[in-house]
């Protein structure tokens, strides 16, 4: 890869002389691939583009362009501006700064008008003052008389700058040599890579289908897991490392086959409906090799009771603005994952969305507002406590409220949020209302609390972070009483972020569950139907099968390998969880 990312600065500065030299700079790199293409013409694709125009760049007469006036420049704005100061700081006159600048840029024989404009600009610089900024990009704060100069030498060649910044003028994409022929069409820039993916790799789709393409990943390997369960469907997931898997067969305990699909892609979900309630099903996937690899999932029970409603546990969203993390978080879906999320609960009449931290990624004002513009079509309620990358700023301030803890009544079910991140991460009594919100929780009726970090460590997680510090490391009294209370509930449940880790443990008669996070495999969210007598508790994807195995090559090596996070995600994320929610 060469980047010629000088020609960017040389138009920020409206310097037309350092921006044809850096052209013509690039324009040499360019020739000598062509020379590698030429010897190589087999398996060398050349690709040359840009990501944006700046300046704006503009012929006012093509007639008045004389050839090699940007050649007469000696140096780019940068060493002119320096010099200048150095003239300045000699007490060289005003006649003589601008005889030296016009000699370095190739002007000669100033008209009245053009020593006027220089003359007004030359009062600016001793003003100190600069070129005003373009605010989207930050670029300007130039020297005066020298961005007088080039509108000079500019205007006597027929050209003139609009901006400082940034321009949406359409740029060209040009290509030579193997795959050349997948550039045809007019593209958006993001749609490159993913071309120069297919040219290199290969893809066996054709480019209409808009999958995500995967990245390679040398150790991971095969799987085949239960994902999602209900009383009467099953939902496995699958990805494997080549080729496609021929089929996939539902067995049940005797052997005898329910249904049998053929392999579409080399990973995906495969739902299968019209089950038995709390009953044990084997998935077979026969590999492109004829080697053939099995799971075992297991439906829920159905509830006897009532479903009540349900409400959604959307852990860890890490929304943002920026790129994905090299670790296999794949932040840059987070918007489509919330908008996805958002609709489904409209769709689905779900009354209630909590979130236990790691909201933004950032803890950005822009990631804040983004959140809150996609959220505010939601029709229900939204309840989030902030996570360790959720800190301070306007956005933090606007999308937590005054308190980061809280407590409210849905449908008969008390909603407790307790603040274990934001600026006090880590600690359940430090500087927060949580105190003040368990005062109003009665662990006599039926609650649902959330929190970023483990309220009690499991046996699990062995990190520094495993659970709240001042429990974990250094309890305190106060500390102690606010999860004795907890402890004595008989139908509250905790939900827990952070770790996105499938672990659970109980603290007292309650049981605390680590959720899943939507970015980061396995990408999803929880689903809770609340019943009479308990909450059915489902995972729910969160992405498409690519994002997600994408998420999973990209991932650690027990990621690749899905033996961390997802080994015991389907009991932990799946299970029916006995609670009186009515009263008997």
């Amino acid at each position: 890869m060469v980047e010629g990312g000088a020609i960017d600065h040389g138009n920020h500065s409206n310097d037309a002389g350092a921006m044809i030299h850096e052209a013509h700079e690039f324009d040499l790199a360019v020739a000598e691939a062509l020379k590698f293409q030429a010897a190589h013409p087999e398996e060398t694709l050349i690709v040359v583009t840009a990501d944006h125009e700046t300046g704006g760049l503009q012929f006012v007469d093509k007639s008045a362009v004389k050839p090699g006036f940007a050649a007469m420049q000696k140096m780019p704005l940068r060493l002119l501006s320096k010099q200048v100061a150095k003239m300045l700081d000699q007490n060289k006159s005003e006649a003589e700064i601008i005889q030296w600048l016009c000699n370095q840029i190739g002007i000669k024989d100033l008209t009245a008008a053009e020593s006027a404009k220089l003359s007004k600009a030359m009062k600016r610089v001793l003003a100190k003052q600069t070129t005003a900024k373009d605010k989207l990009t930050g670029y300007g704060n130039y020297n005066p008389l020298v961005i007088a100069a080039f509108q000079v030498r500019d205007a006597r060649n027929g050209i003139q700058y609009t901006t400082s910044g940034h321009t949406d003028t359409k740029i060209s994409t040009l290509v030579k040599g193997a795959g050349a022929e997948l550039f045809k069409e007019p593209q958006e820039n993001s749609d490159i890579p993913h071309r120069i993916s297919i040219a290199m790799l290969g893809d066996d789709k054709d480019l209409s289908s808009g999958l995500t393409p995967l990245p390679f990943a040398a150790d991971a390997i095969d799987y085949l897991v239960p994902r999602t369960s209900y009383p009467d469907s099953l939902m496995f997931q699958f990805g494997t490392i080549g080729k496609a898997p021929q089929k996939l067969e539902l067995k049940d305990a005797s052997g005898k086959l329910i249904k049998s699909v053929p392999g579409k892609d080399v990973c995906g979900f495969e739902t299968f409906g019209g089950l038995t309630p709390d009953t044990e099903y084997t998935l077979e996937m026969t590999k492109a090799d004829g080697s053939v690899q099995k799971s075992v999932g297991r439906t829920l029970p159905q509830p006897k009771g009532k479903k009540l409603f349900s409400f959604i546990v959307l852990s860890d969203l890490h929304y943002s603005c920026f790129g994905d993390i090299p670790y296999g978080r794949m932040v840059t879906f987070s918007s489509k994952i919330l908008t996805d999320l958002v609709k489904f609960a409209n769709d689905n009449k779900i009354p209630v969305i909590i979130q236990p931290g790691d909201c933004a990624d950032a803890s950005r004002d822009e990631q804040y507002a983004e959140i809150m513009e996609i959220m505010k079509v939601y029709k229900g309620t939204n309840l989030a406590t902030p996570g360790n990358h959720d800190r301070s700023g306007e956005g933090y301030k606007k999308f937590f409220g005054q308190n980061e803890a809280g407590i409210q009544e849905i449908n008969g079910v008390q909603f407790v949020w307790l603040a274990t991140g934001g600026p006090n991460t880590g600690f359940l009594g430090k500087k927060s209302n949580n105190a003040e919100v368990l005062k109003k929780y009665d662990p006599s009726r039926p609650a649902v609390i959330f929190s970023h970090y483990q309220l009690t460590k499991d046996s699990k997680m062995t990190d520094k972070d495993r659970a709240i510090h001042d429990e974990d490391k250094a309890p305190k009294p106060q500390v102690q009483e606010m999860l004795k209370k907890i402890a004595s509930a008989k139908s509250t449940v905790i939900y827990i972020g952070h770790k996105n880790t499938a672990t659970d443990v109980k603290l007292g008669n309650c049981w605390q569950i680590n959720c899943p996070q939507p970015s980061q495999f396995p990408c999803g969210y929880l689903l809770v139907d609340v019943y009479e007598d308990g909450l059915l508790q489902h995972y729910m994807p969160a992405t498409e099968a690519r994002i997600d195995e994408a998420s999973r090559r990209m991932g650690s090596g027990s990621l690749r390998q899905w033996t961390s996070r997802d080994g015991r995600s389907f009991p932990v994320w799946n299970r029916f969880i006995p609670m009186e929610i009515v009263a008997k």
